[in-house]
């Protein structure tokens, strides 16, 4: 009976979880999105947002100031394919000349079902203000 209950609890909690990370981000898409990956989001299984800046020199640019207001970022040094655990994954067509074109464009930003309104907020407003330097 407890096993029923616990199991419950964790797809409530489970949904909840996903259903927030949709709503930040379609709220990022509102705000600063390409609508590239409008679909992938609508999911909520990410936990971080794809920010695609228009070079390698605009994506260091808003990283350094992402971390200077203390939000933690990251980006692929190298597309998903050359990876050790994607190698053998021929991916659709176009796949790999798609994924060499942006991959060091995008910079990862928090979508975490755990980030509270203010820190979305300020997440939102100081990438917004990175992206129009």
């Amino acid at each position: 009976m407890g096993k029923k209950k616990s199991r419950g609890k964790f797809w409530k909690t489970f949904k909840e979880s996903l259903s927030k990370r949709r709503l930040i981000a379609e709220y990022y898409e509102q705000n600063f999105g390409s609508k590239h990956d409008a679909e992938f989001y609508a999911q909520g299984n990410q936990v971080t947002y794809m920010l695609l800046c228009k070079d390698i020199d605009q994506r260091n640019q808003v990283q350094a100031l992402l971390e200077t207001n203390n939000i933690k970022t990251y980006y692929n040094h190298r597309p998903m394919f050359l990876l050790d655990a994607f190698k053998n994954c021929q991916g659709i067509p176009g796949y790999k000349e798609s994924a060499m074109q942006y991959f060091d464009r995008v910079l990862h930003i928090p979508c975490r079902h755990d980030l509270t309104d203010s820190e979305v907020e300020h997440i939102m407003q100081t990438t917004r203000k990175a992206l129009e330097c």
